[in-house]
């Protein structure tokens, strides 16, 4: 078989395998060629698609709405982690999930949204129970609601059904004196495998 049949031949007899459409893409990036870009990322295999790849070159050519999209746009494939937490609490976190609630937090301030924006921080927080979304969340609040928001941030990790993570939380932030107090108050609930 010959090169050109395993990679495939677009119109014109020029080459569509992934890895010249990578190098083609990158060129289209290096002059700045956003739409030639994006008609390249269409083009890859679906499991190689990065629609935040693609939303953070919208949202630096300040094409907001198209950016928007892109950003809430589902990714198929890619990588899942879980720690021993997240495995004890049975659940699954995705790199990407985590990115794109970030970049669309980050495009829907840039469209003057921040209400929105702050929300969608939170909701991730809450869900995830994520220090570094908490953080984000922290950094773009209005001066003198920090504490307040704090303590409401430390009440839902107290009570959290996921229980493992919870104390991981306070580990990360670090407020080594509510884990203590996590898992002294949960003392029943501990699985020790």
């Amino acid at each position: 078989m010959s090169s050109g049949a395993r990679r495939g031949r677009g119109d014109h007899g020029v080459e569509t395998g992934t890895p010249y459409l990578e190098v083609r893409q990158a060129i289209a990036d290096a002059r700045g060629d956003l739409d030639g870009f994006i008609m390249l990322e269409a083009k890859l295999p679906y499991w190689q698609q990065n629609p935040l790849r693609v939303a953070e070159r919208l949202l630096a050519g300040k094409r907001l709405d198209e950016a928007l999209n892109w950003a809430r746009k589902e990714r198929e494939g890619g990588l899942a982690f879980a720690t021993a937490a997240d495995i004890a609490d049975g659940r699954i976190n995705r790199v990407f999930d985590l990115e794109r609630v970030r970049l669309e937090a980050k495009i829907l301030e840039a469209k003057g949204d921040r209400t929105t924006a702050q929300a969608i921080r939170w909701a991730a927080f809450d869900a995830t129970l994520n220090v570094g979304l908490l953080r984000d969340y922290i950094k773009k609040l209005d001066n003198f609601l920090e504490q307040d928001e704090l303590d409401r941030a430390f009440a839902v990790v107290a009570c959290s059904k996921m229980i493992y993570v919870a104390p991981q939380f306070f580990i990360e932030w670090p407020r080594l004196d509510l884990a203590a107090k996590l898992v002294l108050d949960r003392v029943d609930v501990w699985d020790g495998r």
